[in-house]
């Protein structure tokens, strides 16, 4: 793709890249990007759309664009963004988040149809997950608040008191309030507009994940035991474990909870 240009105006409220990493969308799919940069007009922010499968073109447009929130597109079943083609959905989705939020963006993950663990593989990477499109504005809404002055780590040089409010109280030797982006999202932000069950997701291990999502493709444990190349005592110790973390009694309902089709009533299952 061409490279972008940096955007005409750089006092916009916000700057948001919409990253897209699926390289052959289906038609209906390529909508999507587009409905999100129409979603975060919506709050006065200016969208970018980077509609890349190369995670290296990805943070060239990162560079250019200079972002306060990066708002990445999770398709159900996403093509690596990198030359990895064994790589699990959610292992790229949180290879994609863990650079980007490296990189100094908050990070929002919006499905389009993607498994609920490949949300909470971003949400664990410091991403905020979200399963409703419409959700996104107030979302942006509450980031920019953030990034207003006084909203910072509250750091400041020279002598006297300054004082930052928000996420950083930071006292001591400032001069100032202290303002920042609002960026610190860190490890474990949230899933939002989502049931309890799949907040489980995001304390799954990585080796957990990789059984889960096997689960998820129908194999049993002794598959999972053999292509993993484990112990089926290994494989087995892991699915009790996720049982007990998604608060379900069943695999079935453990791949319900995965692929986000579990009902609301099942979360009370002990």
């Amino acid at each position: 793709m061409s490279h972008l240009e940096r955007p005409k105006s750089r006092d916009a409220l916000m700057r948001v890249l919409v990253v897209d990493p699926e390289p052959h969308p289906p038609r209906s799919a390529r909508l999507w990007a587009g409905a999100v940069a129409t979603m975060t007009r919506r709050v006065g922010a200016t969208p970018t759309v980077s509609a890349s499968h190369c995670i290296e073109t990805v943070m060239l447009d990162h560079y250019v664009v200079e972002p306060h929130v990066v708002v990445v597109v999770l398709h159900p079943e996403s093509a690596p963004p990198v030359a990895e083609p064994r790589s699990d959905p959610w292992e790229v989705a949180a290879l994609l988040t863990r650079t980007l939020v490296e990189a100094g963006s908050s990070v929002i993950a919006v499905s389009f149809g993607a498994s609920a663990m490949a949300v909470a593989a971003c949400v664990e990477e410091g991403a905020t997950g979200l399963f409703d499109l419409e959700a996104l504005p107030a979302e942006l809404t509450r980031l920019s608040h953030k990034m207003r002055p006084g909203y910072g780590n509250g750091n400041g040089n020279g002598n006297g008191t300054g004082t930052g409010n928000g996420n950083g109280t930071g006292t001591g030797t400032g001069t100032g309030t202290g303002t920042g982006n609002g960026n610190g999202n860190g490890k474990g932000a949230e899933i939002r507009c989502f049931p309890a069950p799949y907040n489980g997701l995001v304390e799954l291990t990585p080796a957990e994940r990789r059984v889960l999502h096997q689960m998820m493709h129908g194999r049993s444990a002794t598959e999972i035991a053999a292509e993993q190349v484990v112990a089926l005592s290994t494989v087995r110790t892991h699915i009790r474990s996720i049982l007990r973390k998604l608060n379900v009694n069943s695999q079935l309902a453990a791949v319900a909870v995965a692929n986000g089709s579990i009902p609301l009533d099942a979360s009370s299952a002990s």
